[in-house]
């Protein structure tokens, strides 16, 4: 699989390149087009290689992004330069596409608003990413760190076993002999900083929690809705029931499923709360408020006047961390080490005025913070890891 990602990173390369040199047949432009046809993130890395003095416009007709139609409306706008006319600026942006090979193979495919040469400053004080871990709460307060328990039956709530399965996630089953009349428990899965973690709730449902996130939920479902409430981010593939809609429930909104693959991002340090949907449809409500999203969609409540807009997402972008990226679009420095400070559980400061950097790109998870900060420098920006601590500093 490496390998095939590899081979095709190259193919891409190689393409770009002859591309930017006006060497490109027409079948060679086609299938680099197809491939710019399949992600928007492939697009924006095209875009930005190809015709840097036009990105504002790519910006703005991207704010309702089709693929196929924002291309066949850009596309006459992509002149390339020819390489040799290049300022040496710009010249970085042909080597990034011969770079991807590279970048594939390190878990990282990247691009960037402005580039300066690496650094390796930070490898001696070297943090490690997260992992699955979590802390199960049960109804009577006591805790389980799941990253510890042994697979098997960890605990039996009223009508409801409790299990960590072989893959080290954690499932609820009917317990065997029930006893009429007992009473609903509820439990809480907490992940902590550097950790995520994946439950299956009782009626099937699947979970994914983000770090720094916590979703509490009965043990058994009964009567005319299944109700969670979840803290940070969490995605959900739910079991649909027309006779038991389920809610997620997060500072305030309430998000009802009709058939759906969702993600919320309710972290109360970001400036909005946002939910993403991937598959179906749900219904988005805050006080008196309601927004039906259809796939592709997401709703953004800013916490000021807490009213609901909806636009199209990058969904990409959205559930990166659940299959295992950091996925930033035109990102603030401040917004990615959010990020990065909830993963590689770390707090960040800030030294003197640190200039305005934007971020695209996708990095791997599962590389340690040093390698996330090399990547990190070529916004023109030094950090240093001290202890659980990165600092931010405008690069001399």
């Amino acid at each position: 699989m490496e390998e095939q990602a590899i081979n095709n990173a190259l193919r891409i390369a190689g393409l770009l390149a002859r591309y930017l040199k006006a060497e490109i047949s027409a079948e060679e432009e086609k299938e680099l087009f197809d491939w710019v046809n399949q992600s928007e993130s492939n697009f924006r890395l095209f875009a930005k290689i190809v015709n840097e003095q036009n990105l504002e416009t790519y910006y703005k007709e991207l704010q309702v992004f089709d693929t196929a139609s924002a291309l066949e409306k850009i596309r006459p706008k992509l002149k390339p330069t020819i390489v040799k006319n290049l300022k040496p600026k710009y010249r970085w942006y042909i080597a990034a596409a011969a770079a991807i090979l590279v970048m594939f193979s390190a878990g990282i495919l990247v691009y960037f608003e402005q580039s300066k040469p690496q650094t390796s400053a930070y490898q001696k004080n070297d943090i490690r990413p997260g992992g699955n871990k979590a802390i199960l709460t049960l109804a009577n307060g006591s805790q389980i760190l799941l990253a510890d328990a042994k697979n098997g039956k960890l605990a039996v709530q009223g009508n409801t076993v409790i299990n960590k399965t072989a893959n080290g996630q954690i499932s609820y089953s009917a317990a065997a002999g029930l006893v009429a009349g007992a009473p609903v428990a509820f439990n809480t899965v907490s992940t902590p900083r550097g950790g995520q973690y994946m439950v299956i709730l009782p009626d099937g449902t699947k979970a994914w929690l983000n770090a720094a996130s916590s979703l509490r939920y009965p043990t058994a479902f009964y009567g005319k809705e299944r109700k969670v409430e979840l803290t940070g981010e969490g995605y959900f593939e739910v079991v649909h029931n027309d006779k038991s809609p389920f809610r997620v429930i997060s500072n305030g909104e309430t998000i009802e499923d009709i058939g759906t693959h969702f993600n919320v991002n309710a972290y109360i340090d970001e400036p909005a709360l946002i939910t993403t949907l991937l598959e179906g449809k749900i219904r988005v409500s805050k006080n008196s408020e309601t927004a039906i999203l259809t796939p592709g969609q997401q709703s953004i409540i800013h916490p000021i006047n807490n009213s609901i807009t909806v636009k199209n997402a990058n969904t990409d972008e959205a559930v990166a961390w659940k299959n295992g990226y950091f996925n930033f679009d035109h990102a603030d420095i401040k917004t990615v080490m959010r990020s990065l400070s909830r993963w590689y559980d770390v707090d960040i400061a800030y030294e003197g005025n640190v200039p305005e950097r934007h971020f695209t790109g996708e990095i791997h998870r599962n590389l340690n913070a040093s390698q996330v900060l090399e990547v990190l420098s070529d916004l023109n920006i030094d950090f240093r890891i001290e202890g659980k601590k990165i600092i931010v500093t405008d690069k001399k």
